[in-house]
């Protein structure tokens, strides 16, 4: 892959990026988990930052580390977000901005040729999108990564770690059913503590969520 130092071009292989063609149904050509995929966008752009080092934990809060600044728009606009305003736990900064950061990976990914969107009306009122996914082995290393490391005697990057970690908070089906995530509880619960507070973090946000829309 060409080395993006010094342009604004969101990086293909980001682990938002990673995550939007996750939620992918290339069967059904459409997102799944729309309502929550902001939030796991979000935790996964800071999931990013922090192993880049941009980012660090102090006392439960993200806080401007000491790294280069970021070409990736959608992380660089993440990390000027915290550097402005410190002092906010990590479940802040899930929240913030959740649903417009879904839109600006998907634009990133049409840019970068790895989807196309494709709007249209049901029964000519309703608006809908469908997501096609131009290179279905992109998504399909993906999840092959996925199921690599939920085998104990792999071993595993960090940003492996962080994608299976945040598939999980967010009980993404399409990839990790809960008769999946159950079999492997010990191994991804290994693999969150590597990724830091930012899986658990999306686990509350989400659950949260969850609460307030069953309880009306």
């Amino acid at each position: 892959m060409p080395d993006q130092k010094g342009s604004s071009v969101q990086r293909p292989d980001s682990l938002p990026a990673q995550l939007f063609l996750l939620a992918v149904d290339p069967r059904r050509q459409r997102l799944t988990g729309r309502g929550e995929l902001g939030y796991v966008l979000r935790a996964a752009a800071l999931v990013e930052l922090q192993l880049g080092g941009q980012l660090i934990d102090v006392d439960g809060r993200p806080k401007a580390g000491d790294a280069e600044p970021v070409p990736d728009p959608v992380l660089a606009g993440v990390l000027s977000q915290v550097a402005a305003d410190p002092g906010r736990r990590w479940r802040y900064w899930i929240r913030r901005d959740a649903r417009r950061i879904t839109r600006e990976v998907a634009d990133g990914l049409v840019a970068a040729r790895r989807i196309e969107l494709h709007r249209y009306r049901i029964f000519g009122v309703v608006p809908a999108e469908r997501i096609v996914v131009l290179d279905r082995l992109v998504r399909d290393r993906i999840v092959g990564a996925i199921d690599a490391a939920l085998s104990d005697a792999w071993p595993v990057g960090e940003r492996t770690a962080a994608v299976v970690s945040l598939a999980a908070a967010a009980q993404m089906r399409i990839v990790l059913p809960r008769s999946r995530r159950q079999a492997h509880r010990d191994r991804i619960a290994s693999l969150a503590a590597r990724t830091g507070p930012v899986p658990p973090a999306l686990r509350r946000v989400l659950r949260d969520r969850r609460a307030a829309a069953a309880g009306g």
